[in-house]
């Protein structure tokens, strides 16, 4: 769930479903035609959500993410790109508004298998595209050279599968490719992530990309050369789910752009992190009700830094001041702009420089289990078998 930054006068956003299709959604800012004032009885702007076009994949999204330089505006549609990932198939860059394929990155393995992509996350120039692997690797793809446009590794470390460089933890299972003695020699050292890389995020000075992984760990490594700069264990007291880099005060003083924010599965705190200083600890907790449910829980903030806004399990968003830690708002289902049925809030996005927040909610509800009484028929001579509903599995009745 992921709003588009570009400097468009149309926000839009775009959503994920457990249907394998990317939903890209736009909020009406047209004039209301003659019909629609009679039968609304309203005048000005048509500030609908509208259905502006769907992009279906191969199979369950893993992540998405907007290209930061393109621009959503209507009648120049070139640049409005984003990037999605699925399990077993390449990573492809669309066109939001046609749906049509720019071009694809296909991470290989040493066997010269596709390996799968968990995250992505663009760098802030939109020049660099970086892939998170199962394996606790992460590669580095120039955007202009997709896979197949040629042989990658202009540092050293990159593969035959186009990519630029490979860090992270590169073992016998990952990919290797040749000309990489700069990877196997890292091997061998322990000061890397480790996990599965389950978000990540750019700097805004562009030049640090901080990875978490679901071995409960934050890296920050070197956009210009994949150098560890940073390692951080036991961040969360679950996988790390979301990272963000803001610029806010929350150290004291005027605000900084090497702040990071991070929030972890099945945990009630949202941590605000120095990267000058990180092992001291996180600067400031902002305590949040989502210690009960696996879902990933978004949160997000403000442009300017001064607030944060997340969602939670009880179907409540929660607005934080930054700078104080204190809770300014709550916005409940109930509420007059209630943002759901009760379910939980999983995803939350604010507008880069418009008064404007995208919320999403949804929930499994399980009904409660039916007994029903099945009669069998046993002889002395012969077993017979059912179909056990809850397991699944076949079972034998003496």
């Amino acid at each position: 769930f992921s709003s588009s930054t570009s400097s468009s006068q149309t926000p839009n956003i775009t959503t994920t479903t457990s249907d394998d299709v990317n939903d890209i959604v736009g909020f009406g800012r047209g004039r209301r035609s003659e019909e629609e004032k009679e039968r609304s009885g309203r005048d000005g702007e048509d500030e609908r959500v509208k259905m502006v076009s769907q992009v279906r994949e191969g199979e369950g999204v893993n992540d998405m993410s907007w290209w930061p330089c393109g621009a959503m505006t209507p009648g120049d549609w070139t640049t409005a790109l984003f990037a999605c990932c699925c399990k077993s198939i390449p990573v492809h860059l669309y066109e939001a508004y046609t749906g049509r394929i720019r071009c694809s990155y296909s991470p290989k393995t040493h066997l010269d298998e596709l390996s799968p992509t968990l995250s992505l996350c663009f760098s802030i120039d939109g020049s660099k595209l970086f892939l998170g692997s199962p394996f606790g690797t992460i590669r580095c793809f120039d955007v202009t050279r997709p896979s197949g446009s040629g042989r990658g590794g202009c540092g050293g470390g990159g593969g035959d599968d186009g990519s630029l460089m490979m860090f992270g933890r590169t073992t016998v299972n990952d990919w290797c490719g040749g000309g990489c003695e700069r990877n196997k020699g890292r091997r061998k050292k322990s000061k890397e992530i480790s996990g599965m890389i389950g978000c990540m995020a750019a700097s805004m000075d562009g030049k640090v990309i901080a990875c978490g992984s679901y071995s409960k760990m934050i890296g920050l490594y070197s956009i210009e050369n994949g150098e560890c700069l940073s390692l951080l264990k036991g961040a969360h007291s679950g996988g790390i789910t979301q990272l963000s880099f803001c610029c806010c005060g929350c150290g004291g003083g005027s605000g900084s752009s090497m702040m990071l924010m991070s929030g972890g599965r099945r945990d009630g705190m949202i941590q605000c992190w120095d990267m000058r200083c990180i092992e001291r600890g996180p600067v400031r907790g902002f305590k949040r009700n989502t210690e009960r449910t696996n879902q990933r829980i978004g949160f997000d903030v403000s442009g300017d830094g001064k607030h944060l806004v997340t969602g939670s399990e009880d179907g409540k968003v929660v607005v934080f001041n930054v700078e104080s830690g204190e809770v300014e708002k709550e916005i409940g289902a109930t509420d007059e702009h209630g943002c759901g049925c009760g379910d939980a809030v999983n995803g939350v996005s604010i507008h880069p420089y418009l008064p404007l927040m995208a919320t999403s909610t949804g929930q499994r509800h399980f009904q409660p289990s039916q007994q029903s009484s099945i009669t069998t028929t046993t002889t002395t001579t012969q077993a017979s078998k059912m179909m056990c509903d809850d397991q699944r599995e076949f079972v034998e009745v003496e």
